[in-house]
């Protein structure tokens, strides 16, 4: 039981259970979920697969939830998560559901900005109560989209539906599918009804479900019979969503394991991820194809239990090719490698060890590899000469900025700034007398990196500063013709 507690000047949300004889349960008497001496307002709850998640604001218009197992001792004790803290909350607008697929809650709110209302979701991991970022339904400057409404489907989705004034026509209904926080129909959602006069209090009945579609029966009040405020007609319309069974699973075991991400791999590699009996279930990011983004988002969900990514993701990386190696320097988490190498037939490569799974595939002189979450920089040692086609990089959810030098120069230092030691990168587009040294801004040489003839490639110096001041230096790289400078910033 759960209820708004208002007794003045204390405004809380209680809870308590009652047992199969009329008896609250121990340590479930009347305790109190919101935040001690915050205000707080029911706003939403939903059954999970072993207990209950409730949703509550605070006079802030801000959005806090808490997982309550049924086998709770004492949930009094258990952790309050932080929803949304932006503020811009709407009374009692609050809409959820449970994904037992993924173990997760997706919250939808009516977000204030000034005198207009937009849609913002999260999704709450149950296994860890990570956050996920706000998901953005639609955003309009100018009109108001109101009180939505989300319904898990059986394709490891949610369907959300809300009113929308974008056509100035009164409110018409919009739906959107979102699936590991991303929207998978087009921007702004789809249009379910545009008619004249008011259509409002949309709700779902998921009423057939199969292996490859959810189809619902949506019902709202409506207006355009009678154009008359408070007498209303019921709609209802079907909407059928195109779904995969068991999203993740591969190999159409009733769930998702390492067996499905070397699956998963072995099919990004020979292509033919769609031909397999369970292929759809491998478009983990819904973008209609099946590359390293899809298995490192299915290994992460596997290992790390969290499908909405992680906090330390690589944002950018630099390609080093140096003594018959490959390596990937980044500046956080790498998830995964998929590249397609041309090479004339001399070419041998070994792939890394230390990864979670690695794995190639040569047809003539094209080579395609994955590597998935390698622990080391080190991707793959080679004999030969090769070019990159095809390159991804991934972090645990999207695609990350690869720098791949093609010409002389030097890459972004990093870090940078840094304290006491910092990387920089060379690259050689052949063999060169080349000199790489650090100078003051006085123009005093202060350390030499590299000099004299090298080979073709990539060359990865560290410089360490620890015995000079802070201030701003210059790497100076010079070859007959070229030059290349980058400044780099000490501070102690």
């Amino acid at each position: 039981i759960i209820y708004d507690f208002l007794q003045y000047p204390y405004f809380s949300v209680k809870l308590a259970k009652v047992n199969s004889n009329g008896i609250i349960d121990d340590n479930w008497d009347n305790i109190v979920l919101s935040v001690e001496g915050d205000k707080g307002y029911f706003e939403d709850a939903v059954q999970t697969n072993d207990g209950i998640f409730v949703t509550w604001r605070n006079n802030d218009k801000e959005l806090f939830g808490k997982h309550i197992p049924f086998n709770s001792t004492d949930p009094s004790t258990l952790s309050t998560i932080n929803i949304s803290t932006s503020g811009e909350l709407y009374t009692s607008s609050t809409s959820l559901d449970f994904s037992s697929e993924l173990n997760e809650v997706l919250t939808c709110w009516q977000g204030q900005v000034l005198e207009v209302y937009n849609i913002h979701c999260a999704t709450v991991n149950l296994s860890n109560l990570n956050v996920s970022e706000e998901i953005v339904v639609y955003e309009n400057p100018v009109n108001s989209q109101k009180n939505p409404s989300v319904s898990a489907t059986g394709h490891s989705s949610y369907l959300v539906s809300w009113e929308d004034e974008r056509n100035g026509n009164y409110s018409d209904l919009y739906i959107q599918e979102i699936r590991f926080g991303e929207t998978l129909m087009e921007y702004g959602g789809k249009n379910l009804c545009n008619s004249a006069f008011n259509q409002y209090n949309a709700q779902f009945s998921q009423i057939e479900t199969s292996s490859d579609e959810d189809t619902f029966l949506m019902y709202w009040e409506d207006d355009r019979s009678s154009g008359k405020e408070f007498v209303t007609n019921i709609f209802s319309q079907k909407v059928k969503l195109a779904g995969c069974s068991a999203l993740g699973d591969l190999n159409g075991d009733g769930g998702y394991n390492v067996l499905d991400i070397v699956t998963l791999a072995n099919c990004v590699l020979a292509g033919n991820c769609a031909e397999l009996p369970n292929g759809c279930a491998g478009d983990l990011n819904g973008d209609g194809g099946y590359n390293v983004l899809d298995i490192v988002t299915l290994a992460n969900c596997v290992l790390a239990q969290n499908c909405g990514g992680r906090v330390d993701d690589a944002s950018e990386a630099l390609l080093i090719k140096k003594d018959n190696m490959l390596s990937i320097k980044a500046d956080g988490f790498v998830g995964g490698v998929q590249m397609t190498l041309e090479h004339d037939g001399d070419f041998s490569i070994n792939l890394t060890d230390d990864a979670l799974h690695a794995d190639y595939r040569t047809d003539g002189n094209k080579t395609t590899l994955v590597v998935v979450m390698p622990s080391s920089e080190e991707i793959f040692a080679y004999t030969g000469d090769f070019k990159i086609t095809e390159m991804i990089v991934a972090n645990s959810s999207s695609q990350v900025a690869v720098n791949m030098p093609t010409a002389f120069g030097l890459s972004a230092a990093y870090p940078n700034p840094f304290n006491p030691s910092t990387s920089i990168s060379l690259h050689l587009p052949m063999e060169s007398d080349v000199s790489v040294q650090v100078y003051d801004l006085s123009g005093r040489m202060i350390s030499t990196l590299l000099s004299g003839v090298q080979a073709q490639g990539d060359y990865n110096l560290t410089w360490n500063a620890q015995d000079q001041a802070s201030g701003m230096y210059l790497v100076r790289a010079e070859t007959a013709g070229s030059v290349a400078v980058q400044k780099i910033l000490l501070l102690k």
